[in-house]
């Protein structure tokens, strides 16, 4: 049986915890904010909320399993997360659609980069 090297093991919490995060993140407080949205725009920001923590489950699952798919639940994941990040500060806080623009641009790469542990992982593991 091969050792884990530390940074792996390191890589993989960091993965698992950020998803986990997701999870609840995203259902909970896209729920909750579903209900409380009075405007359309508000009610796409909670549904893509929604839509980012299934697909963290789904990212979760896939890596769990060693599945396929796990590329696909990724993107699943981290597209709904980009939008989100992308609408909330728009339509939740008022502010300009350069914000949004920034913190979109700023969530994909934090998700690109995660996936990339996550599919790292998967690669590594027999």
């Amino acid at each position: 049986m091969a050792v884990a090297r530390p940074w792996s093991v390191a890589r993989l919490a960091v993965v698992v915890l950020l998803l986990s995060a997701c999870v609840w993140l995203g259902l909970k407080e896209g729920y909750d904010g579903y209900r409380g949205a009075e405007t359309g725009p508000q009610r796409i920001a909670a549904v893509t909320q929604l839509l980012y923590g299934i697909g963290a489950i789904a990212a979760l699952v896939g890596l769990w399993q060693r599945r396929p798919w796990l590329t696909a639940a990724l993107i699943g994941w981290g597209v709904p997360l980009t939008l989100t990040a992308a609408l909330a500060p728009v339509v939740w806080g008022g502010a300009p659609w350069i914000s949004g623009l920034v913190s979109g641009v700023g969530m994909a790469v934090a998700s690109a980069l995660v996936g990339w542990g996550a599919l790292a992982h998967a690669r590594s593991q027999p």
